[in-house]
């Protein structure tokens, strides 16, 4: 259907198999003028692997089009489940992937251009084919769009004046709070705050064993350290048990764990490989879904993520 659409707008269209769509120039050498990639995958598929091998191909034709001197070519992104916007939308997290390997291939790369477009498989919006086909042929390109209830919404920034934090958002005394990556620079950072300043109870998940977590951790009555991997749901399940037993309550999660060192750390956008994305992906996406999985209903409102 999108071909369809396209070609009757007098649009030359090609494929090259790895669910990327190009519009060639018009000077008769084949560069395209649009790259749309498909962000969604299906069902019963590991989407953290789906996403990143996607993200890999996205990067394959950057790296195949990224010459000095070359003309832009815009990416599209599209798909769904990108952002919360109406009632009852899902996101899912390693679908945004995508949308940040874009933003930061626009930094490094003066002729990448990019919408990420969330279709969100919007029938009042005549299907995804006529979502993309509008984005392609329009001369309007804003970054971030999403289709919801048949009306297109773009994102914006405005300023906003600060006030004062409203005490609902404040941790509380008494209150327990469970931080991943708790024993790296962050997390030591905002357990001591929370104890000393606040008056809070913590645990810490790291998976760093015992003898390498800080004594002043490790010896204070109000801290608990447990040793697992955000990415396991029992590890996860076994730090939830354990404020339960010694605070009796669990009022809200910071969710801190990420790979700060290694080889996927240091590397521009336009030389990630599927490892490095994998590496990534595997604390703050796989990590989300296992606490997600863990004890859903028994996390609060207080929720914080870096």
């Amino acid at each position: 259907e999108l071909f369809s659409r396209l070609s009757e707008a007098g649009c030359e269209l090609r494929t090259t198999g790895l669910d990327l769509v190009g519009l060639p120039a018009c000077d008769g050498a084949w560069r395209p003028e649009v790259v749309v990639v498909a962000a969604s995958g299906e069902p019963g598929q590991d989407p953290v692997q789906t996403e990143a091998r996607r993200a890999v191909r996205l990067l394959d034709i950057v790296r195949h089009y990224d010459q000095p001197g070359a003309a832009p070519v815009r990416f599209i992104v599209v798909g769904s489940g990108m952002h919360d916007i109406a009632a009852g939308d899902v996101v899912c997290p390693e679908r945004r992937m995508l949308l940040s390997l874009c933003l930061s291939l626009a930094q490094e790369l003066d002729w990448f251009d990019w919408t990420a477009v969330d279709a969100g498989g919007d029938p009042a919006a005549g299907g995804q084919a006529a979502v993309l086909a509008a984005e392609i042929l329009s001369e309007v390109s804003e970054r971030v769009v999403a289709y919801r209830n048949g009306r297109r919404h773009v994102q914006i920034f405005a300023p906003v004046a600060t006030r004062p934090a409203d005490d609902r958002l404040r941790p509380a005394v008494g209150k327990a709070y469970l931080i991943t990556g708790g024993v790296g620079g962050i997390g030591q950072i905002l357990a001591h705050y929370l104890v000393h300043s606040v008056g809070a109870r913590v645990v810490l998940l790291t998976r760093r064993p015992a003898d390498q977590v800080p004594a002043d951790l490790r010896d204070d009555p109000a801290i608990r350290v447990v040793s697992g991997d955000v990415c396991s749901v029992r590890d996860v399940r076994a730090a939830i048990g354990e404020a339960d037993r010694c605070f009796g309550r669990l009022d809200g999660v910071f969710h801190l764990a990420a790979v700060m060192n290694g080889r996927s750390v240091p590397r521009v956008a336009v030389a990630v490989e599927l490892a490095d994305l994998l590496e990534q992906l595997g604390p703050k996406v796989r990590g989300a879904r296992a606490l997600d999985r863990s004890e859903e209903r028994r996390v609060g409102k207080e929720c914080r993520s870096r």
